[in-house]
């Protein structure tokens, strides 16, 4: 058997994973140049009207038809610095013309109206993508709606997160009946905004996440966590298997395969931050069995990783 090599460690760089939630504000600039800068028919560049921009009613809009989903658009709300990016079905805006998708350096105004107000948009579309400039004006009847359940002294910004989110009366009864008759005004806008549904709660639930508060159930619901997946990670008998930890391996596309194999090789009793490290050092059972087949066997996971950091295992 050879002794496990001595020596210094190599230098291990952590890598993370971050999602970005406002996918159209990058782009936003390019956006404008090639709409709103595109020459018109008498050769002059577009000009885009602009009032009252900059206050809490009014701001900057992008748009662009998405691929994988027919019909939909997905849409950038711009103000200052602040972005909220949202998918819309091309239905929802009022006045967008039928072929709005195929236009070319066309003027367009539609209206977006929602239980908490309404979004009046100008611009222009071309090649599928838009851009321009929304004023929102909210509904008093909703603000009445909301004082009944205990909303009250709504400032504009949350009357136009609202909006933005699509919340309505009928998405507050929802959360009530699933357990959620407590939450502040904000929390309950971002939960419609992320589509939370009592269905998604009770998978949650039913996988043994109960009672989460609905923070942790928006953070599930973006990393894509679902009870099949809870389930599968279950399966895998790792040790200490929060929400946080399944959310990190989901993000690390840790499978049952792969942890499976790493027992079948002689490792047992395995931490979910142990598999993590393996994974991010490319160790699995591939690698494990060329290191046995060169005479390293009985190694820990930690010595496995600076076996591989080393580079001995061909």
């Amino acid at each position: 058997m050879k002794n496990f090599p001595s020596g210094p460690r190599r230098s291990q760089t952590t890598r993370g994973s971050f999602r970005i939630t406002a996918a159209l504000l990058p782009l936003a600039a390019a956006i404008m140049f090639v709409v709103l800068g595109c020459s018109t028919d008498t050769g002059k560049a577009a000009a885009l009207p602009i009032t009252a921009a900059q206050q809490t009613n009014s701001g900057e809009w992008t748009a662009q038809f998405e691929r994988n989903r027919q019909g939909s658009l997905q849409m950038s709300f711009i103000r200052d610095t602040s972005s909220w990016s949202v998918t819309i079905p091309a239905s929802e805006l009022q006045g967008l013309p039928a072929d709005a998708a195929t236009l070319s350096n066309s003027t367009v105004n539609f209206r977006i109206v929602r239980e908490a107000g309404t979004f009046d948009c100008q611009g222009y579309f071309n090649a599928g993508k838009g851009a321009g400039h929304w004023t929102f004006q909210s509904n008093p009847a909703f603000v009445t709606s909301m004082r009944s359940y205990g909303y009250t002294n709504l400032t504009d910004e949350d009357l136009l997160h609202a909006a933005i989110h699509n919340l309505t009366a009928k998405y507050i009864d929802t959360m009530k009946a699933a357990g959620y008759d407590k939450l502040d005004f904000e929390t309950v806008s971002r939960a419609a905004g992320h589509e939370i549904t009592p269905a998604y709660i009770a998978e949650l639930r039913a996988a043994g996440f109960g009672d989460l508060p609905m923070e942790q159930v928006i953070r599930a619901h973006n990393h894509d966590v679902d009870g099949k997946m809870v389930s599968e990670i279950k399966t895998m008998g790792l040790r200490a298997a929060s929400l946080d930890q399944v959310i990190r391996l989901t993000n690390h596309a840790i499978t049952s395969e792969y942890v499976n194999g790493l027992k079948a090789e002689g490792l047992s009793d395995l931490s979910v931050d142990t598999v993590i490290r393996l994974k991010n050092h490319d160790v699995d059972s591939n690698f494990i069995r060329r290191a046995r087949s060169q005479g390293y066997n009985g190694l820990s996971a930690d010595e496995l990783i600076r076996l591989h950091n080393r580079g001995e295992v061909k």
